[in-house]
């Protein structure tokens, strides 16, 4: 019985290492080719830091240009905001079942239903 149980711990751990090995394998190999088939061109973005104290968010941009973008900005979410309430507003009407999908609809709940709503049978000898 020991020798039988040594076989199968041995062979138990021989195919969780080949499956742990393989994964690292695979794991390697996946590494490989994401760094021969990745662009090195755009590595890292440089990205440009203004100063907060300039007011605008593009350098030679004057306050009049700020402020018109400003209110652009919120022209365009007061835009989206009243857009979405009317789109969602007209979209709670539900809309008209065919016959047949009210048939097949009660045939699925009846069937749903009788599954839980059987009497146990007993044991008749």
């Amino acid at each position: 019985m020991p020798e039988t149980m040594n076989s199968a711990l041995l062979i138990t751990a021989i195919g969780m290492g080949l499956v742990f090995l393989s994964l690292i394998l695979l794991w390697w190999l996946m590494e490989l080719i994401v760094r021969l088939f990745t662009d090195k061109k755009n590595k890292k973005p440089v990205v440009e830091v203004l100063p907060a104290e300039s007011g605008s968010f593009l350098p030679g941009e004057n306050a009049d240009t700020l402020n018109r973008k400003k209110r652009a900005a919120a022209a365009a979410v007061a835009y989206a905001l009243a857009a979405g309430q009317a789109g969602a507003a007209g979209s709670e009407e539900i809309p008209a079942l065919s016959p047949w999908q009210v048939a097949l609809r009660s045939r699925s709940f009846s069937n749903r239903s009788a599954a839980f709503g059987r009497k146990p049978q007993r044991n008749v000898k």
